[in-house]
């Protein structure tokens, strides 16, 4: 499988989710929203969301115009890992590939879709992206907290908050709306680390965890209260006491 699971298969999930959005729209939970804006790394989601928008809007669930015609959501997706990994014909083609797995498993080919109306409703920006994938930016940390103040939402640097820039610009510039930011953050709390778990994991893993600490170390961006999974602790302890009298 690719990395971040960027299939067919992997994208049904987010196929689901806006199917999700859309019945929401059609009982007046919320508004029908004109853009939906979220952060593009692997492209499974955003091409997911695609093929959902369109399905949802063939079925007048949720997205139509007062006139009661299909108005599926212009999907504004950012980037937070460069091109060409975020082209928009890799997103348009994983979505078609998608679109036709459907088809295929409910043996329907009327639920094929063609690659214009995908890639009519799709916008990427790379404005936001900064140094690369992980790379925190400026306009990212500013939206974090705008979030954080204004809305109590916990956005992560990597991928959330760029995204949100890119919501906080269309706002500035005017924007047709309503606009619906996707976070794609997850808000469930991650279990308690045991010593015993890292042991456990594959060395490879292991190796490639070590090499991450190594270079974050040589950095000194190490937060304090991190524990170790792979460098030696004493090792450790005593390159971060370091740190910390440089400091």
């Amino acid at each position: 499988m690719p990395p971040g699971g960027a299939t067919p298969e992997g994208a049904l999930g987010y196929v689901s989710a806006a199917l999700e959005l859309a019945r929401q729209v059609a009982e007046g939970r919320l508004p029908r929203p004109e853009q939906v804006v979220i952060g593009v790394g692997s492209t499974c989601t955003s091409a997911g969301l695609l093929v959902g928008f369109e399905y949802a809007a063939r079925q007048r669930i949720g997205f139509v115009d007062a006139a009661g015609r299909p108005a599926p959501p212009e999907l504004l997706a950012v980037r937070v890992t460069p091109w060409p990994v975020t082209a928009h014909f890799r997103i348009v083609s994983l979505a078609l590939r998608t679109a036709e797995l459907v088809a295929r498993l409910a043996r329907d080919p009327g639920l094929s879709i063609e690659r214009r109306a995908l890639s009519s409703r799709l916008r990427v920006d790379g404005r936001f992206l900064g140094r690369g994938y992980g790379h925190a930016t400026q306009s990212g940390r500013l939206a974090l907290e705008v979030f954080e103040h204004s809305a109590g939402l916990t956005l992560d640097t990597t991928y959330s908050a760029k995204a949100a820039a890119a919501l906080l610009e269309l706002g500035r510039s005017g924007a047709r709306g309503p606009v619906l930011f996707w976070s794609t953050k997850s808000t469930a709390r991650l279990p308690a680390l045991s010593a015993e778990r890292p042991a456990a994991a594959p060395r490879r893993m292991l190796g490639y965890v070590a090499r991450a600490e190594r270079l974050l170390e040589k950095r000194a961006e190490l937060p304090r209260s991190y524990r170790l999974l792979a460098l030696p602790s004493g090792r450790s302890e005593s390159a971060r006491a370091n740190d910390g009298e440089s400091r």
